[in-house]
């Protein structure tokens, strides 16, 4: 029985980094099938990669000595583009643009002046750590998820999350939302604590709640996403610490396929932040995304504990596989990690173009060093992230070698 249950591990895992390297950035209609193919798996947020672009999170170290400034400095810009004609662009720009799957993951947005306010140094994507408490925050998930109901409406929160520029209903999803303030309230709870004591579970056993923790973070995105929506940036911005915390807390825990769902939730999160971005009057995330961890997720951690906690006939079947296997799904696990991590990397860099465009006249630089603020290089390269600029279009790309085409990733960048 535990050989059985020995081989199926190793095959299960394999397969989860086979279905990684196919699904990792792809944005196409197959989505949808596999996000229902997969509702019931405690896998399913890691195949939902496909849903939420498993290749965006946060950013490295900023490559420039130079201090950046302040997000007080950051906010207060000229708003010099009336709000209607950003509107109005948005109302005749096609949709999003998505290549085929052998091409890149592009991603075009119509960026809006920075908002000045006062409040905006005051944003952050995770809590001070000084104002964390010492409680223990799973009671609070377990009471989060004790009241989600059957109920959860998962494939319509997907697609409205999925929707990037104009077109979200604020009204249904308020509507939608309303069932579910007692979970809400306790995730609120739970991310002003600064541990959680999941449960223990042994290599190679499934996961408890890792579903359940999936329809959490979907209601918490759509949270922030009707706030952003309705401008209440600052709301947004406690809403969007809530499900950071969340993911935070799972990629602290022990076992790899934590932190790969870990990983997964924050990219929907920051799928919500290119909609922040691009809504007029959004105050700048360039000091709140530089203030992230370089990462919320320590796989390298789970990666040592796992090889630690193997049962004697694991240990047998890992030296057999090692090499062949698992040596290789480590190696790609490990990329899959910074194409996460690229997300937010990028997405600062985004913000610290609007910055420059707030203040040039909606001019973007010809060049990144033309930036008044610092940015972070590519975590899939080591580099800063490729640029160009092209008939009043800034462009961002990123082509690490080791990466399929379906891998790279090119932010289009206009103004209104």
């Amino acid at each position: 029985m535990k050989t059985s249950r020995t081989i199926i591990y190793v095959l299960a895992l394999t397969l989860l980094i086979a279905s990684l390297w196919g699904c990792a950035n792809r944005e196409d209609e197959s989505e949808q099938q596999t996000d229902r193919n997969s509702e019931t798996s405690s896998e399913s947020l890691v195949t939902d990669r496909r849903i939420v672009e498993s290749q965006e999170t946060t950013p490295q170290a900023s490559p420039s000595n130079a201090p950046p400034k302040t997000e007080q400095e950051v906010g207060n810009t000229d708003n010099s583009v009336p709000e209607q004609a950003i509107l109005a662009r948005r109302n005749t720009d096609p949709p999003q643009e998505r290549e085929p799957l052998s091409g890149p993951w592009v991603c075009t947005l119509t960026l809006g002046p920075i908002g000045a306010s006062p409040a905006a140094a005051r944003l952050l994507l995770l809590p001070d750590p000084n104002n964390w408490t010492d409680a223990d925050a799973y009671p609070l998930y377990e009471k989060a998820i004790g009241g989600l109901g059957p109920d959860v409406p998962v494939q319509r929160l997907a697609d409205w999350l999925r929707i990037d520029g104009p077109g979200f209903p604020v009204e249904e999803a308020i509507e939608t939302l309303a069932p579910f303030d007692l979970p809400l309230a306790q995730l609120e709870l739970a991310s002003k604590c600064s541990q959680c004591a999941w449960p223990k579970v042994k290599v190679g056993e499934m996961v408890p709640h890792l579903t359940e923790l999936r329809h959490l973070i979907f209601l918490v995105a759509l949270k922030a996403r009707i706030q952003i929506e309705q401008r209440r940036f600052a709301e947004a911005a406690a809403s969007l610490q809530v499900g950071m915390v969340l993911a935070y807390h799972l990629g602290q825990a022990p076992l790899v396929i934590q932190g790969m769902v870990a990983s997964a939730m924050e990219s929907v999160l920051g799928r919500q932040l290119r909609q922040w971005v691009q809504t007029p009057g959004g105050p700048s995330l360039y000091g709140a995304i530089a203030a992230m961890p370089p990462s919320l997720v320590d796989i390298d951690r789970q990666f040592k504990y796992e090889a630690d906690h193997l049962s004697f006939l694991q240990r047998l079947m890992y030296k057999q596989t090692k090499k062949q296997i698992l040596d290789p799904a480590q190696a790609r696990t490990l990329f899959l990690q910074k194409i996460a991590n690229r997300g937010l990397a990028a997405l600062q860099t985004v913000e610290a173009l609007r910055h420059y465009a707030s203040t040039h006249q909606g001019r973007f630089p010809q060049t990144l060093a033309e930036l008044t603020l610092a940015v972070p290089n590519d975590p899939t390269t080591g580099q800063p992230f490729v640029y160009r600029f092209e008939q009043g279009t800034a462009i961002i790309e990123s082509t690490p070698k080791e990466a399929s085409p379906r891998e790279s990733l090119q932010y289009i960048l206009r103004w209104p």
